[in-house]
C-alpha cells in the first residue's frame, strides 16, 4: 500500500472512508470510480468527482505496468465525453511518480496546500490538467 511505502497514516474511519463505501461515496452522487484488479486483488484505484481527480493509486508491486497510465486514459476519456476542458487535482508532494505521471500528461502544478482532514497534515500540490 502507498501509504505504508510512504508512512502516512491510513485512517478506513475517516479520511479514507469512502474506499470502503465506492457506492455511497462516489456512484450515488453520480462520479466514477475506476479500479484495476489483477485476479482478485484491486492494485489501482482513481475517481472523477466533478471536475477533480481523486485517489489516484497503485499497489506498489503493480506499478510500472502502465495501470496509472491506464486508470487515467478512462478518467480522461469520461471528462471529454462531458466536455470537461480541464480538470485539478491535488497530489501529496511525496508522491514523485504520480507527479511525473501528470506532468507527462501535460498538468502543471498551480499552488499547495496541506490537505484537509488528512491526519498526516500532508503537504500536497495543486496541479491544472487539460483535458484536450
Amino acid at each position: 500500500m502507498v501509504y505504508t511505502e510512504y508512512g502516512l497514516t491510513w485512517d478506513p474511519a475517516d479520511y479514507h472512508a469512502d474506499l470502503y463505501d465506492l457506492q455511497r461515496h462516489y456512484f450515488d452522487l453520480g462520479h466514477d470510480v475506476w479500479v484495476a484488479v489483477d485476479g482478485e486483488q484491486v492494485v489501482g484505484v482513481v475517481a472523477l468527482v466533478g471536475k477533480e481527480i481523486h485517489r489516484l493509486y497503485v499497489h506498489p508491486e503493480s506499478r510500472r505496468q502502465g495501470i496509472a497510465r491506464g486508470l487515467m486514459s478512462a478518467l480522461l476519456d469520461r471528462a471529454r465525453a462531458r466536455d470537461i476542458e480541464a480538470l485539478e487535482l491535488w497530489t501529496d508532494m511525496r508522491f514523485e511518480a504520480a507527479h511525473a505521471l501528470y506532468t507527462r500528461l501535460g498538468a502543471r502544478v498551480i499552488g499547495q496546500r496541506i490537505c484537509p482532514g488528512d491526519p498526516d497534515l500532508s503537504p500536497e500540490w495543486g496541479m491544472i490538467l487539460p483535458v484536450g
